[in-house]
């Protein structure tokens, strides 16, 4: 006998369509329909595969023939993705504490009026607060699309009192996640104080970096004691006239200083380094020397062009594959290898901005993400979900019509009837945005709506997207 039991990292919220599994502290999701969601909320340890076969034969009146071989195929997919554990024994119910499960008696008493498409979400999981827009350090690939320093305060940096509120009102809604970004985030004065009420009110997980220029013991003592352990690191060489080239107002040996400062203070680090054509070379070396430093992790992002940067600033194909084998060799007796991440043409990853996270900006505006400064600026009308300064946050992420409308446009043509809809969503509006200045058409990584590179090659699985404009099926550059 077998009783399948949801695993503790696991949060299910339901849909106005069925449900997602959302596994935040690995940034994974997917969708489940009702049945699915019935399924795995009588995960308890308390029901055994055959009890889940009954109930749900029970309630949607299908045979158990029918149902014990739907069920047993998507229990062993939801096992191995690491949703559900097996115990041989019956437990009883562990997971009583996940407000989702439901007693037998209350799921086969449900009845719900299903939607096609998922548009309504039960809870938010992340919230991103863009506390300042400031920074003085001017870096030469900064995806701000707009100079703050020219900018009213109150327009470029949160007022402390609502950023408290947000916290509140986001963590009411359900999110265990809060993503910190800016601007340079130790230009925020209370910074501590939001950190702090974070962790006091029951956020699992703070997400910020720094360039940790100019950061002094003190202060990295304050931020230790806020609560914040692990901390990302924004460096991109050890050489400094290319340090001073990409920024511009800071020096390198403030950087380390800082950084140095900053694991003393008890921080673990995570480093994170923009790569350009101008220190891609430069990368093995920086990413040995943070290693042996004590780095928890390593990863380097190309470059893409927004706001500063252009399309000249990332690498070619060819000096993006060195650094990859180049890290894999030097990297192998290490404790881990750091990762090159790129973008790759094939099926686009799922975003999950506006589905299970928002960002709120300091002017009061809410929107998708902490990158979703270019469309709210150009597209207000589709991009601004709603002013925090006169809503609350339940109001907009519930209520917002926008917002509701940017969910709807999800499942609509040419992708609502592709069979990867579920795995990508449209892909990213910003990627589409750059490349054909049209935030609307389906992501130009996706190989099924343009097969096509810019020269009429055929595009392959994996292949490195470098922001081509791809061509679809016709032979014809996609601009509408």
């Amino acid at each position: 006998m077998e009783y399948p039991i949801l695993r503790p990292d696991v949060d299910l919220i339901e849909t106005n369509a069925g449900a997602i599994i959302n596994k935040a502290r690995e940034n994974k999701f997917m969708f489940v329909t009702y049945t699915q969601f019935d399924v795995l909320r009588l995960c308890t340890g308390e029901n055994s595969l055959e009890d889940i076969v009954n109930l749900i034969s029970q309630k949607y009146e299908v045979s158990k023939e029918r149902v014990k071989h739907d069920v047993q195929n998507f229990i062993s997919f939801m096992h191995k993705n690491d949703v559900l554990t097996v115990s041989k024994r019956k437990l009883g119910n562990i997971t009583k504490s996940k407000k989702f499960m439901k007693s037998k008696e209350e799921i086969l008493s449900e009845r719900k009026n299903i939607s096609r498409f998922p548009t309504k979400f039960s809870q938010l999981s992340a919230l991103w607060l863009i506390l300042t827009e400031r920074c003085s350090l001017e870096c030469s690939y900064c995806n701000m699309a707009l100079e703050a320093k020219f900018k009213p305060d109150d327009e470029v940096i949160m007022a402390t009192g609502d950023a408290l509120r947000l916290l509140d009102e986001a963590r009411a809604l359900g999110a265990k996640i809060l993503g910190i970004s800016g601007g340079e985030i130790t230009a925020y004065s209370d910074i501590f104080k939001v950190i702090r009420h974070a962790f006091d009110i029951g956020y699992q997980h703070v997400i910020f970096g720094t360039k940790a220029v100019g950061i002094t013991k003190k202060f990295a003592e304050r931020l230790y004691g806020s609560g914040a352990r692990r901390i990302q690191i924004s460096i991109d060489t050890l050489d400094p006239e290319t340090y001073q080239k990409l920024i511009l107002n800071g020096t390198l040996e403030s950087a380390l200083r800082g950084i140095y400062n900053l694991i003393d203070a008890g921080f673990k680090i995570h480093v994170r380094s923009t790569i350009t054509k101008y220190n891609i070379d430069q990368i093995p070396e920086l990413w040995e020397f943070m290693h042996d430093l004590g780095a928890e992790s390593i990863v380097g992002f190309v470059v893409y062009p927004e706001g500063r940067a252009d399309r000249h600033l990332p690498p070619s194909k060819e000096q993006i594959k060195w650094l990859e084998n180049t890290i894999r060799e030097k990297f192998k007796d290490k404790k881990f290898v750091p990762e090159v991440s790129y973008f790759r043409c094939g099926i686009p990853v799922t975003c999950s901005a506006g589905i299970l996270s928002i960002a709120a900006y300091p002017n009061g505006n809410v929107t998708l993400c902490d990158s979703g400064r270019t469309l709210m600026t150009k597209y207000p009308k589709k991009y601004v979900f709603g002013n925090f300064k006169y809503q609350s946050l339940k109001e907009i992420w519930e209520n917002s019509k926008t917002l509701n409308k940017f969910r709807k446009s999800k499942f609509l043509p040419p992708c609502n009837e592709c069979s990867y809809l579920y795995n990508c969503l449209r892909g990213c509006p910003m990627i589409s945005e750059i490349v054909f200045d049209n935030p609307e058409l389906a992501d130009p990584r996706c190989i099924i709506r343009y097969p096509y590179s810019e020269d009429g090659t055929k595009r392959t699985p994996n292949d490195i997207f470098l922001w081509d404009t791809p061509r679809g099926g016709s032979d014809a550059i996609v601009r509408n």
